[in-house]
């Protein structure tokens, strides 16, 4: 079997599924993807301090608001798993700034 023929294999399958339970973006709703780049965007901007009084030292990756809210949302209460990969990328981003150097 050729390397690449797993992924091809794949996405043949994806393709059939899609067929009866169409993906979508999280964020946006675009056909034909779990998560499309616009809306994927905020969630690999470089971490950075939040000031507010009255709470201990944040970091943030994105401000909860749309399309960040939507993939949450998404993630938690639609079982939509295939997010956990960019959702945890964004989080470990967040703690290893927090993180003393």
């Amino acid at each position: 079997m050729s390397p690449g023929g797993d992924d091809q294999g794949m996405e043949l399958l994806r393709e059939a599924f899609d067929l009866v339970l169409p993906r979508h973006c999280a964020g946006c709703r675009a056909p034909g993807t779990d998560l499309c780049s616009a809306c994927a965007m905020p969630l690999t901007l470089p971490p950075r301090p939040d000031h507010r009084r009255d709470v201990p030292r944040l970091w943030t990756v994105a401000t909860y608001d749309h399309p960040v809210s939507d993939i949450v949302n998404a993630y938690k209460e639609q079982a939509r798993t295939s997010l956990a990969i960019p959702l945890g990328h964004a989080l470990a981003a967040g703690v290893r700034s927090a993180l003393p150097p």
